[in-house]
């Protein structure tokens, strides 16, 4: 049967197969009529959105990454590479600690990466040779295991070297003792080998350390590295010499001694006279008014170098936290432009290596959660360093200890001075594995593998905090280290509070001032008596 089609039809069917048959796109429409016009609006509102997803990513940090963590508020969280607005302030987790609703939290301040010390040696594979000391002294040096600088090493060694004064300031356990031993020493080996000996009782240079315990144990590596050079080092304890005819026989080349028997012995002992260096470790400690003031009377009658002029004495500061007031009260003494500063990255921060922890507890349950925490970290072959504020207490502690079965030392000067010494061998031996310290413990010693400081009572200045937990953590540590602090009164959360601030905003610690603006006044007001 023929159909016949009009020619309309026809028309029709021809269209329907230019539409299906072109190659061309069929025209769709995606977006209502009466939306279009709000399209570019929408656009910009979803590029702002993602640059703020991609900015709150930033600010928000890795959240696998925790850095700061709190018990009770764990909104106050705080992760790796997480900075805060500007505009806003910054949130603290121990900010109500003063109130006792905060009592049974717990904030812990995580380990963000490997000790720094060896960072930049590694990096760029320097040794000893690098720093510019002689081979004999490099040499030297290997022998006694040291064989590549730490960072405050490579800094300080050439510029001691060279004779200029020297303020060096590197947070505890960097390694600043033999940044300043080993050039001292191969100083005074190449003036003894160019200009031969020096006069008896003469000596080149003198090292001034607060406590007994530092002269034992810098002098003892001195004199170690010494007689590898052929330079005699006169460790003086009190009074006069402790053996007279072994520093006859040593010589007086270097004297390491305490502060408080510079006047005697420069009278009866030894002179100053030709003295070429002197070294103040633990330079904030020295000038601060709880030790006497004679350090004061030896920088006034010295004559030190200056810019202006290159004779005189050299003088090295040396300490792990350099308070505001150090530059304006040496500035009456010094040429402060004079000195050649060294300084680390991590001075007057929180050793970014070491856990902390910080428990807020009442002051009667102390005593019970440090048996259950020591009775955990002595299982564990752990070795422990207890701080108390005041000798009373820590001599308390020490005796609670023992009746309790725990073997432990006291390191305090209520305990004789020789005692003290030989308790302390005991603990660098590893013969026991707890000591309980005042702050006596807490400046410059070198204590071995220390794994865990417990501050039983928190110290009430951040400096005090800092170089406590410098005893752990130290170069060459190879366990896992962890500082713990008991919390239990307003001065204490101070101190958390700037800690935690200053971790918070990548900042250093605001305050590490002692009290050496007054140990200044008084010296000025001793000065017009006279």
């Amino acid at each position: 049967m023929v159909v016949l089609l009009g020619q309309r039809s026809v028309c029709w069917i021809t269209l329907v197969k230019r539409c299906f048959h072109n190659d061309r796109e069929v025209p769709v429409i995606k977006v209502p009529k009466y939306l279009d016009s709000c399209m570019p609006q929408h656009e910009k509102k979803k590029r702002l959105m993602l640059r703020k997803n991609k900015l709150d990513s930033r600010i928000r940090g890795d959240r696998k990454a925790a850095v700061i963590t709190s018990l009770h508020i764990p909104q106050f969280n705080f992760y790796l590479n997480q900075k805060y607005p500007k505009s806003k302030e910054v949130p603290i987790a121990s900010a109500g600690w003063k109130s006792g609703k905060h009592k049974g939290d717990e904030i812990v301040f995580h380990p963000t990466g490997p000790n720094p010390h060896f960072l930049e040696a590694q990096d760029l594979n320097y040794d000893f040779n690098a720093t510019g000391l002689s081979s004999i002294m490099v040499k030297a040096l290997n022998q006694m295991n040291f064989n590549r600088p730490t960072s405050v090493q490579l800094q300080a060694i050439p510029e001691i070297l060279a004779g200029k004064n020297v303020m060096c300031s590197a947070e505890t356990g960097c390694g600043k003792t033999l940044a300043y031993l080993a050039p001292l020493i191969d100083n005074i080996a190449n003036h003894k080998q160019k200009h031969g000996e020096l006069p008896e009782r003469h000596p080149y240079g003198i090292i001034l350390l607060p406590t007994r315990e530092l002269v034992y144990q810098i002098g003892g590596l001195a004199k170690e590295l010494g007689k590898l050079l052929g330079v005699g080092v006169a460790p003086i304890f009190g009074g006069k010499p402790r053996v007279e005819q072994s520093l006859i026989h040593t010589g007086y080349d270097l004297v390491v001694t305490t502060l408080g028997l510079i006047e005697q012995h420069m009278k009866h002992v030894y002179s100053i006279d030709g003295l070429q260096t002197v070294v103040l470790d633990e330079a904030d400690t020295l000038l601060d008014d709880s030790f006497n003031y004679n350090v004061w009377d030896l920088i006034h009658d010295m004559k030190f170098k200056s810019g202006d002029s290159n004779a005189g004495t050299q003088m090295c500061l040396v300490s792990a936290t350099i308070p505001r007031q150090l530059e304006e009260t040496l500035g009456d003494y010094l040429d402060i432009d004079s000195f050649s500063r060294v300084q680390t990255e991590n001075l007057h921060r929180v050793q970014p290596h070491v856990k902390h922890v910080f428990l807020r507890i009442h002051k009667f349950d102390r005593t019970l959660r440090l048996l259950e925490l020591l009775s955990y970290k002595l299982r564990q072959k752990r070795r422990l360093m207890i701080f108390t504020n005041d000798r009373k207490g820590c001599k308390w502690l020490y005796h609670h200890l023992l009746e309790n079965n725990i073997d432990c030392i006291l390191l305090s000067k209520a305990v004789d001075d020789e005692i003290r010494l030989q308790e302390l061998e005991r603990f660098q031996r590893g013969e026991v594995n707890v000591c309980v310290s005042t702050d006596l413990g807490s400046r410059g010693i070198d204590v071995r593998n220390v794994t865990d400081i417990i501050n039983f009572d928190c110290p009430v200045w951040v400096a005090d905090y800092i170089h406590r937990a410098g005893r752990t953590g130290r170069v060459g540590a190879t366990e896992e280290c962890c500082v713990t602090t008991f919390v239990c009164f307003k001065p204490a959360v101070n101190v958390l509070n700037q800690l935690e601030l200053s971790l918070r905003t990548y900042s250093d610690i605001p305050f590490v001032d002692g009290n050496i603006r007054k140990a200044r006044r008084d010296r000025k007001n001793s000065l017009r008596k006279v």
